[in-house]
């Protein structure tokens, strides 16, 4: 559990972020908590989970804003093909 330094309060959007910066670059990656929300929403979307459903996890209000997150592979094509 990740607590901020101020007890038991919840993170800002900019705390959070300067934190996951910090663990990428400790950890020698050129990252950042932008990507980590594509992934997720990528990888989301990928399984099946629908848009809705992501776009509600990501906090998004407006749906096309969730589907800008959601890359789609070559795999994830051919996988959608191969259903017809």
């Amino acid at each position: 559990m990740i607590y901020s330094q101020q007890g038991y309060k919840h993170f800002s959007n900019t705390t959070l972020c300067m934190l996951f910066s910090k663990i990428y670059d400790d950890a020698g990656m050129r990252n950042s908590s932008h990507a980590g929300r594509r992934t997720f929403a990528t990888k989301l979307n990928a399984k099946g989970v629908g848009m809705r459903t992501i776009q509600m996890l990501m906090g998004h209000k407006h749906i096309g804003t969730t589907a800008l997150y959601c890359d789609v592979s070559d795999e994830t094509l051919r996988n959608a093909v191969g259903l017809v």
